[in-house]
């Protein structure tokens, strides 16, 4: 039985085994001696072999005690041990390793999120509302192809986001949509009253810290179209159509309204976007085992790697970190376009129900049938059809809805309606009243009465034509440009009275003094109050008035006869001016002493004409009358007033246009043309 002693130590496998090979000395247990992890300790003394397959590096060093020399052959009893060739692990590696990002692609980004969120914080966007997960997707997102035009809208085109402070709810998703919906095109914020247009086609302006959304505008209409340029946005929201005054305030519902509790303030969004890190591309070559040269195995050829993505040029890095302030407004409450829509249709019908009060109720919803259509409609929701209500009456009127194809169309749709709501009250009269004993009376016809159906229509054209007055159709844009630039150019050729046949006189101060007075009339047909046809028709009546009771005032203007006129020196006409001034640009100094007068015609210079009364009942204000009352002490106020020719009020009134050049006039004259109840 083994003792203890005669066991070895375990303390290491060679130690054991050289024991065993020293102890024994047996010729079976010299093949385990040759192994080189088996070798005795360093001391002894070695003999170098060098195999020629393996080169220097398959050198292997044999212990002498343990080489033994076959008296026929001088060759080792083993093989020595010769590690295989492997492939280079700096190929493997240049095939495994994603591609990195660098400085500019991955610090950079980060950091230039981290300076956007700390710039939020300052306006107080906290990390979880939604203006800054809006912020955020933008960052993510924004060239993607469904934010492009987002993206574009708010970095190249200068777009203003507002940014709402309400905290993210937790089904909620800021899709691309959602964020038009705080996309918008104004001005800048010094004006006292900014308009606004969002990406989505929202409509409405922003007042004293308020954001007031009243009405929509189609997203491919040309003026929207031009909204999308920074240098044509200021003349473009300036042309749009104005925007309906409110008819009764306060009103309840009240349109959709947005405080903005924070000033108008930039926030620096990368010049870029960020992307999303990029899959890790597939090795070209499987994995290979460590340990397969250990057993023999055959080596993988070697292959070539995959070339890595090219770096960024040093001008793409310095876009990167480049950062675009983006104008901002911090708001309290979210934009949603389906609940902004229906809060503009209840106001719509609030108002005009206000506005209509004391008309009987069927031709207040009439009214409000009428105008449904040009309600802003839900792009998801389609145009319901109008049923046929039923009605306690045999007779139901057909239903008329506004064509809004062309200016022509919506004119006769308007006049239709007014016509009908006009017959049918006649109508009811008829059977609410008994007719025979009013037609004793006067044979059938009621003068009160129908003065009264008469104001009754015009109250509904009134409310109608001033809440929907941004939805007309119109293309008088070019006309007015037209008569403006016109206008200006005969008031650079000083047109006088002279020209147009009238000499003045003694009144000339005076003259002046009124003609001022009729351009301050004509200036309201601007004003935010005068949206109604009946009201721009009031104005026009008004600057006339003042002009029939200024000139009342004055010693009397006479009309030059024609022989006056033709003995003068004539005005040149166009070809005969233009003649001129090249003549004068050769060197010839002389100048036509009146730029322009009128063709001469064959009528008749008479002072006395059909007058017109200066005390009939007019719309001037108190104002412009008041104005009159002292013209100058030039010229003397007559005793009693002076007769107004027509032939003098005509050309009068066309030199007080001139020199007042009212804006949009013809728009102006057109829409009291086209809306008026006839």
């Amino acid at each position: 039985m083994a003792t203890r002693k005669d066991t070895p130590l375990v303390s290491s496998l060679g130690r054991v085994q050289g024991q065993k090979i020293t102890r024994e000395g047996n010729s079976s247990r010299d093949s385990l001696a040759s192994h080189p992890l088996l070798s005795p300790p360093p001391a002894i003394t070695t003999t170098t072999i060098v195999d020629n397959n393996s080169g220097p590096a398959g050198s292997t060093s044999l212990p002498e005690s343990s080489t033994t020399t076959s008296p026929s052959s001088n060759s080792t009893k083993y093989v020595p041990y010769t590690p295989r060739h492997r492939v280079s692990t700096s190929q493997v590696t240049a095939q495994s390793s994603p591609p990195t990002l660098g400085n500019a692609g991955g610090v950079t980004p980060q950091l230039q999120l981290q300076n956007l969120k700390a710039a939020a914080q300052d306006s107080q966007l906290t990390s979880g509302s939604v203006g800054w997960a809006i912020c955020e997707k933008l960052y993510q997102e924004g060239e993607s192809s469904e934010w492009e035009d987002i993206w574009t809208a708010v970095t190249t085109n200068r777009a203003t986001l507002l940014l709402p402070l309400d905290q993210v709810m937790p089904q909620e998703n800021i899709t691309a949509d959602y964020v038009r919906d705080h996309v918008v095109y104004c001005t800048g914020p010094s004006n006292k009253t900014i308009p606004v247009v969002t990406v989505s086609g929202l409509r409405g302006f922003i007042t004293d810290n308020t954001l007031t959304i009243r009405s929509v505008i189609s997203t491919t209409s040309p003026q929207f179209q031009a909204l999308s340029t920074p240098a044509s946005r200021m003349s473009t929201l300036a042309g749009l159509p104005p925007l309906p005054s409110p008819l009764i305030v306060p009103l309840k519902p009240e349109y959709p309204v947005f405080n903005i509790p924070a000033p108008h303030t930039e926030l620096p969004f990368p010049s870029r976007p960020h992307h999303k890190p990029q899959p890790r591309p597939v090795l070209s070559t499987p994995r290979l085992n460590p340990f397969a040269n250990l057993f023999g195995a055959r080596a993988s050829p070697a292959t070539t790697p995959a070339p890595l993505p090219a770096s960024p040029s040093g001008e793409e890095l310095e876009s990167k970190s480049h950062s675009i302030d983006v104008s901002v407004y911090v708001i309290q409450g979210r934009i949603l376009r389906k609940d902004v829509i229906k809060g503009i249709s209840s106001s719509i019908k609030a108002e005009l129900r206000e506005a209509l009060t004391g008309l009987p109720s069927w031709m207040v919803e009439r009214s409000i049938a009428f105008t449904s259509s040009l309600h802003p409609q839900l792009p998801v929701e389609p145009k319901k059809p109008i049923s046929k209500q039923p009605s306690s009456s045999s007779k139901v009127p057909s239903l008329i809805e506004p064509d809004m194809t062309d200016h022509t169309t919506a004119s006769e749709s308007f006049q239709s309606f007014y016509a009908s709501l006009e017959d049918e009250l006649f109508q009811k009269e008829q059977q609410n009243e008994q007719l025979s004993e009013k037609k004793a009376d006067n044979g059938g016809y009621n003068q009160a009465q129908e003065d009264r159906r008469y104001q009754m229509v015009e109250r509904v054209e009134r409310a109608v034509c001033a809440l929907f007055y941004d939805q007309k159709p119109s293309d008088d844009a070019s006309h007015d440009e037209a008569l403006s630039s016109r206008i200006a150019a005969l008031n650079m050729l000083d047109l006088g009275l002279e020209h147009l046949g009238i000499d003045v006189g003694k009144a000339g101060n005076g003259v002046h003094a009124v003609v001022t007075a009729v351009g301050q009339a004509l200036q309201r047909l601007q004003d935010p109050s005068c949206r109604a046809p009946v009201d721009k028709a009031a104005a026009i009546v008004a600057a006339h008035n003042v002009a029939v009771e200024g000139l009342s005032r004055l010693p009397p203007i006479r009309l030059k006869p024609d022989e006056e006129v033709l003995a003068e020196e004539p005005t040149p006409l166009a070809s005969q001016f233009r003649h001129n001034a090249n003549v004068q640009g050769e060197g010839d100094k002389r100048l036509p002493k009146s730029p322009l007068s009128p063709l001469p015609e064959d009528k008749p210079a008479e002072l006395l004409s059909p007058t017109v009364d200066p005390a009939s009942p007019s719309a001037a204000s108190g104002g412009d009358a008041a104005s009159l009352q002292s013209p100058t002490s030039a010229a003397e106020e007559p005793a009693k007033p002076t007769p107004v020719a027509s032939d003098i009020l005509l050309p009068f009134m066309i030199y007080s246009i001139v020199k007042a050049n009212p804006a949009e006039l013809v728009s102006h004259l057109l829409f009291t043309q086209r809306y008026r109840m006839r």
